[in-house]
């Protein structure tokens, strides 16, 4: 049994990640959300995905999870009993149920290359804060 006990439970939500334009570049997946056990230091002990896919006119939710990472899906139990009340899988209650089942929200939403700039009020200088604060 792989032990989790280093890592954190959290979630990935791709769709509103910085890089979310060219993640989600296949014409019929919508959305993903990434669950698992990460460790503090990088890495992860498993991991699974619901995906969203067009089908039928509609969005549609898929879970996938690679068989080296079903320990971790059962490690995640209080959230499937949660999808298992959905009638319909929107992201928004998948993100809802993770909100309420404690699953840290990990989602990088700032590009780290990104430099951001500011316009001093008074003289009108441009000028980059230290350390990309």
């Amino acid at each position: 049994m792989m032990d989790h006990s280093e890592c954190k439970r959290q979630y990935v939500h791709t769709g509103a990640a910085w890089y979310a334009g060219t993640a989600l570049n296949r014409p019929d997946e919508i959305d993903e959300i990434m669950i698992g056990y990460y460790h503090p230091d990088g890495g992860t002990t498993g991991e699974f995905s619901i995906r969203w896919y067009t089908l039928g006119g509609k969005a549609v939710p898929r879970l996938e999870v690679y068989d080296d990472a079903w320990n971790a899906l059962q490690g995640f139990r209080d959230v499937l009993d949660g999808l298992a009340e959905l009638r319909e899988g929107t992201v928004e209650k998948v993100l809802a149920i993770l909100d309420k089942c404690g699953v840290e929200d990990a989602t990088p939403k700032r590009n780290p290359l990104q430099v951001d700039e500011t316009v001093c009020p008074t003289c009108g200088q441009t000028y980059q804060k230290a350390r990309g604060e």
